[in-house]
């Protein structure tokens, strides 16, 4: 703030040489408070003030001196001045002999304390030089009509002449100059103590943001200006580099007139690639908010950029890696499922290379025509594993679907033992994808269900909805999961049963996904399991 005193000094000191001219004025030409004599004084106070404060205004710029020693010259002079002033328009009798308390707050405000002290002093010094100069005669009193005064037997009563008032004026004021220089330098010292932690603080800040790679940006509202806290940072150098209007003629202005024009609320946070031959291809995350209300139109609009390329290079790393051990595991699972047929055929041919007679040939044709067709029920499954494609698409209804996968459980020999429930709903369940695909994952949880209820049990078929979605439950009373199996109940090749593949809810789970549905399973041993797949509503022009 210092640097803005001199400045601040010579705005005020134009206002009182406008307020000291029009009363001046006013008196020459309607009240005659003061006479023609002293007039001329108080003209030529004006020209001085004038004059100084036109050097104040232009001498900053070319005198250096000014820089260090300007601000003791303004209020030192101004100071005699006021005095002269004073002086020449009735002394203590003039209604603004205050005017010292003034000079007294701006030396508390612009000095530190020891030299505002001296201020007070130094005001004090010179109100006591006017103040009894005047009562003993060293200097001439001069009338100021505006103040009363009275007729006695010695003549006119001049107030400034009587050693009571001028004892109690000199004193109330220096009192005043104390009062008011202790609180405005203590008010001054916390206000520069609570700005010197918040500058430490920016400070740090400002440390923090360089230090984190993060471009960081407040963006006007009105205009689109944007003020980047850390333009020196690299990171916005391939934007456009520490220009505004760079960094805002391409895709980050859009973006902000985007939120503005769409009264976005939340976060935005879009992604853009640059790159040069030398540096490469390098990606960018921006994001992009609105502090505050949203409809306070003062509110700024806070960006946050930040170069997300090592995260994409390893995010790409751990894809490639994934798929890389999901091909490992398929082909682990595919060398284990398929080397048990393999191996029995082997086995087979081995002893048809011995067989004698062609009834040996044709009884171990059938075992090998049964392991062919297990590794052929392997590719298949293998196949399916991939996600289905949405090309075929199509709207079905849901219960039809249902009403198929009862019609294979029906037949199936675990049914006989089994109680089958279904409340069908009267309405239609409209949805968007393969019919043959959810039918699938309906008749695949349908029979896991039966397999898990060897003893007999009941399964449940029920229907759910809400506003974005339809579920379908399947509840069976059977041997039920622990917390490990219910964990891995969806891996590739992963099953409790002595004969499965492992394939089928791997594939369920697939189906579901990839029509942006999902499978959850709640199960305790021995107290059954529950199955629930939430597809999203999808009217299709069904009814």
């Amino acid at each position: 703030f210092q640097q803005h005193y001199p400045a601040w000094l010579i705005r005020l000191r134009w206002i009182a040489i406008a307020i000291i001219f029009s009363l001046s004025t006013l008196n020459v030409s309607y009240l005659h408070y003061v006479d023609e004599e002293p007039m001329r004084g108080i003209w030529l106070v004006v020209s001085i003030l004038l004059i100084s404060n036109i050097f104040y205004q232009f001498g900053y710029a070319k005198f250096q001196w000014l820089h260090s020693y300007g601000l003791f010259l303004q209020i030192g002079l101004d100071l005699i001045l006021l005095t002269a002033l004073l002086h020449f328009s009735g002394g203590l009798e003039n209604p603004f002999a205050f005017a010292y308390i003034f000079h007294v707050i701006l030396g508390s405000i612009v000095f530190k304390r020891k030299i505002a002290f001296g201020v007070v002093l130094y005001s004090g010094l010179l109100m006591a030089i006017l103040a009894f100069g005047e009562l003993t005669g060293l200097l001439h009193h001069y009338t100021i009509s505006a103040f009363p005064h009275f007729e006695h037997e010695d003549g006119v009563h001049h107030a400034s002449l009587d050693l009571g008032y001028v004892s109690i004026q000199f004193g109330l004021h220096f009192l005043l100059f104390f009062l008011g220089f202790g609180l405005v330098t203590t008010l001054m010292e916390r206000i520069q103590e609570a700005s010197a932690e918040i500058q430490d603080e920016r400070l740090k800040l400002k440390h923090v943001i360089q230090s984190t790679g993060i471009g960081l940006a407040v963006i006007n509202k009105s205009d689109l200006a944007i003020e980047c806290l850390n333009p020196s940072d690299p990171i916005w150098h391939p934007l456009g580099g520490q220009s505004s209007d760079a960094l805002w003629t391409g895709w980050l202005r859009k973006l902000a007139k985007q939120i503005l024009t769409e009264g976005k609320t939340e976060v935005l946070s879009y992604e853009s690639q640059s790159g040069t031959k030398r540096t490469g291809t390098r990606y960018y995350q921006m994001n992009l908010s609105i502090l505050g209300e949203s409809d306070n139109e003062d509110a700024p609009m806070a960006a946050l950029l930040w170069d997300v390329t090592e995260r994409k290079r390893i995010e790409a790393e751990m894809s490639h890696a994934d798929r890389i051990a999901m091909l490992g595991k398929i082909s682990a699972g595919i060398a284990h499922e398929v080397g048990n047929p393999l191996a029995s055929i082997s086995s087979r041919l081995s002893l048809l290379e011995d067989a004698e007679n062609l009834d040996e040939i044709k009884s171990g044709i059938q075992p090998l025509q049964g392991q062919v067709a297990r590794i052929n029920r392997i590719v298949r499954a293998v196949s399916q594993v991939a996600r289905p494609k949405q090309g075929n698409w199509e709207p079905f209804d849901l219960r039809e679907a249902i009403t198929e996968t009862l019609d294979v459980l029906n037949l199936h020999k675990g049914a006989k033992r089994c109680d089958i429930i279904y409340g069908h709903p009267e309405r239609a369940m409209p949805v968007t994808g393969v019919k043959d695909q959810v039918s699938q994952v309906f008749l695949n949880l349908g029979l896991n269900a039966l397999d898990a209820m060897q003893e007999g049990g009941t399964l449940t078929i029920s229907c759910e909805q809400n506003e974005q979605s339809y579920s379908v439950c399947f509840q069976d009373t059977g041997t039920g999961m622990s917390q490990e199996e219910m964990d891995r109940v969806f891996d590739l090749f992963f099953t409790t049963k002595n004969s499965g593949l492992g394939m089928g809810m791997h594939i369920a789970y697939q189906i579901i996904n990839a029509h942006q549905g999902t499978i959850e399973v709640r199960s305790e041993p021995s107290q059954g399991s529950t199955f629930r797949v939430n597809l999203p509503k999808g009217d299709g022009g069904l009814n």
